[in-house]
């Protein structure tokens, strides 16, 4: 499998809509809410133009498998990571790879020193992919009202 990233452009914007409304999505994200057309496009279009984020699509022979965002944390020299693997491709290891070649992008763009993922307690599946990708230093905070594991990866 090659994994190759590109920015994600204004095209992509139903797909990530309908990647980010998908149910196994909702249910392991800090809002469950089903998405808003509108609120996405207006989401959506912010992040394209956000100079403190990288926004990307992950595709493997032309085809779109997944997506990988960056934020900076404010002021800090941190970002915070947030991947989306597509409905249909799970389990084929692109999770790893989208993080992996994130990463890779962060590291090369001089983005951030250290990434953060925050992830649900329950969300064994993504608590395994960034342990086995070096994200360490596992905090229980507060995250959207919610209970959160940080995991850190320093660059």
């Amino acid at each position: 499998m090659s994994l190759a990233l590109r920015r994600a452009h204004a095209d992509d914007c139903a797909l990530v809509f309908d990647w980010g409304n998908d149910p196994t999505t909702r249910a392991m994200s800090f809002s469950t809410a089903a998405i808003d057309w509108a609120e996405h496009q207006s989401w959506f279009h912010t992040r394209l133009a956000d100079t403190d984020g990288l926004f990307f699509i992950g595709e493997v022979e032309g085809a779109p498998v997944g997506v990988v965002r960056f934020v900076r944390d404010g002021d800090a020299d941190a970002a915070t990571i947030s991947i989306n693997v597509a409905p249909d491709q799970r389990g084929r290891g692109y999770g790893t790879a989208l993080v992996r070649a994130g990463l890779y992008q962060v590291i090369e763009k001089q983005f951030a020193g250290a990434v953060d993922a925050l992830v649900k307690p329950g969300n064994e599946a993504s608590l395994r992919l960034f342990s086995g990708v070096g994200f360490g230093e596992r905090v229980v905070i507060t995250h959207a009202g919610q209970q959160a594991v940080r995991m850190t990866r320093r660059l």
